[in-house]
């Protein structure tokens, strides 16, 4: 296993796939591949990021404050008239589709939310809230239990810049009831899960409900919370080695998990429900779990195989049945910020 070498305050990583624009999608090993253009799913986690980073790292708010600027100046671009977004943009500033997916809607109203609730800058502030409230109702068709946890995130960071604002609560007991209804719906006493199978980004649905329990103080949102996480944490350990669920075939009830291809995003989406439960409870098991997950990124997995690029801090695109894939792509290197900076939160690393 490579050395642990960490960040600390920089945000190399970042710079290194950010342009006056935004975080471009895509390498080619370690060189921006233009050809993919750029992403809202992307520039919303990377605001996510460096939003943390600015609160969390005082003498380097200069850089994080900057990309702050550009991951939300591209969010605002994205944006339509109708309260929609697009979710992919050409190199050439063209937008390559019509309207964006659930997801990349649920990441940027959750983004939008991170920064109503944080230290930048008024104007700032006030293009978030505009942007939410322009379109939070579409948010409301939504069917994909992740992009509902990603919207209660949103409005649960809402709620805390704006605590008096008496339709926030109500959202977030929306959404949140509509995970409740799933997970009664689909789990068992062997299948503790909102699906009948899982897939990606798997943490940030028990993660909402840990959000929506510091909001609303609803003890069934805490019981589902936990036992999701739990058994999310079962499935993903194993002998002693966080595994993820691969993206090659998921997880479906009764069947086989997938080994392969082991993504960054899943570490970091654990990183954050584990060290949210262990917050919310000042629970130590859940502090120890998150820091033996986010050493996965550091060998500790199965290939015993570092994912970090030391020179920049860039996080490699996963493990695969044929080794380490060498792309280092935002939604990587992102999710590696993420989980991150969330530890240095907590005195955790």
């Amino acid at each position: 296993m490579n050395m642990k070498t960490y960040p600390d305050d920089r945000l190399d990583g970042l710079i290194e796939l950010t342009d006056e624009t935004g975080i471009i999608q895509h390498t080619m090993f370690s060189l921006i591949d233009r050809r993919y253009g750029y992403t809202s799913d992307d520039n919303a986690r990377a605001l996510i990021a460096v939003l943390r980073h600015h609160k969390l790292y005082e003498r380097k708010r200069a850089d994080s404050l900057k990309l702050a600027k550009t991951y939300l100046t591209f969010l605002l671009y994205m944006h339509r008239v109708d309260g929609q977004f697009h979710n992919k943009l050409g190199y050439n500033k063209e937008y390559l589709d019509t309207e964006g997916t659930e997801d990349s809607l649920g990441h940027t109203l959750w983004a939008l939310g991170a920064t109503i609730n944080s230290d930048v800058t008024p104007e700032m502030k006030k293009v978030a809230k505009w942007l939410f409230d322009n379109s939070l109702p579409h948010a409301r068709r939504f069917t994909s239990p992740r992009a509902r946890a990603f919207v209660t995130l949103g409005l649960t960071e809402y709620s805390k810049a704006y605590p008096k604002d008496t339709n926030i609560k109500p959202n977030i007991r929306f959404f949140s009831d509509l995970l409740v209804k799933q997970y009664n719906l689909e789990s068992s006493d062997n299948w503790k899960w909102f699906e009948s199978y899982m897939t990606y980004a798997n943490a940030r649905i028990p993660q909402a409900l840990i959000s929506a329990y510091n909001q609303l103080g609803e003890d069934k949102y805490n019981k589902i919370a936990k036992e999701s996480l739990d058994f999310l944490t079962r499935v993903q350990f194993r002998d002693s080695v966080f595994q993820p669920v691969g993206t090659r075939e998921w997880y479906h009830k009764n069947g086989e998990k997938a080994k392969y291809d082991q993504q960054p995003l899943e570490a970091s989406c654990m990183v954050d429900a584990l060290t949210d439960y262990g917050n919310m409870f000042n629970d130590k098991k859940y502090f120890r779990t998150a820091y033996d997950v986010f050493h996965w990124y550091y060998g500790e997995n199965s290939e015993k195989t570092s994912l970090i690029n030391n020179n920049n801090f860039t996080c490699y695109d996963g493990l695969t049945s044929k080794g380490l894939n060498l792309n280092q792509g935002a939604e990587s290197t992102i999710s590696y910020y993420l989980a991150y900076i969330k530890l240095k939160q907590h005195n955790l690393i």
